[in-house]
């Protein structure tokens, strides 16, 4: 799995979190460019991680989810 993320440091809240399959990370690039370019300032860290779950991706980047408000089921099915 592919998950994109998008992170207001100042806020320590996690914007927005999606996931992608495997077969479609060159859709997961485009729309990280996307939000990169779209980004008016310095404050928004935008990302994509490889992790096998959204339990391990909790694990290995906590630092994402500490303030976060999104449940784990918010993602739904990969895109």
């Amino acid at each position: 799995m592919i998950f994109l993320l998008e992170y207001e440091r100042k806020a320590g809240r996690l914007r927005r979190l999606e996931r992608f399959s495997d077969a479609d990370r060159a859709k997961a690039d485009a729309e990280r460019l996307k939000l990169e370019q779209a980004a008016w300032d310095g404050d928004l860290e935008i990302v994509l991680v490889d992790a096998e779950s959204l339990d391990r991706l909790r694990q290995t980047h906590s630092h994402y989810f500490r303030a976060s408000d999104l449940p784990a089921d918010s993602l739904g099915q990969p895109n």
